[in-house]
């Protein structure tokens, strides 16, 4: 799977393709002047490339962030809960699980749809096919208890 380059490795990359290069556009001949004095060959016009480079940064991947809370749970946040993520494109899967303030982060996960599961053991199976679109998408998720038999 391809690896999203860092802001760095982008800002570098970006920096150096718009950085103009410089070419030696003419060289003067020795000229002889009205006195039969040669002048030297030492003049120089330089000028910026002109050729242009599309630059194409990959924003290809995002970065979900997962809040779990329980909807009828008085304590609010679950930890421990577990994430599942499915691409429907290619079936990559992703898997996480929430932090105790119920928070849990995938990275350079690919833009497209997917498929969420999120589980916990007091908790109903969540289970939803969203879009990722952007950057950073962040997805603030209620978990109903498991009713008592």
């Amino acid at each position: 799977m391809p690896t999203k380059p860092t802001l760095l490795q982008s800002l570098i990359t970006l920096l150096i393709l718009t950085t103009p290069i410089f070419s030696i556009d003419a060289i003067s001949e020795p000229t002889n002047n009205k006195d039969n004095k040669k002048e030297s060959a030492n003049k120089v016009e330089v000028q910026p490339d002109t050729t242009t480079s599309e630059i194409e940064l990959d924003n290809s991947f995002t970065t979900l962030v997962i809040q779990v809370k329980g909807k009828d749970d008085q304590f609010g946040y679950i930890s421990e809960a577990d994430i599942y993520l499915k691409l429907l494109e290619d079936n990559s899967e992703y898997n996480a699980t929430t932090d105790n303030q119920g928070k849990a982060t995938l990275e350079n996960v690919p833009l497209g749809k997917v498929k969420v599961v999120i589980t916990s053991s007091e908790h109903e199976t969540y289970s939803k096919i969203t879009e990722l679109k952007s950057e950073l998408n962040l997805m603030d998720i209620e978990l109903l208890k498991t009713p008592l038999p």
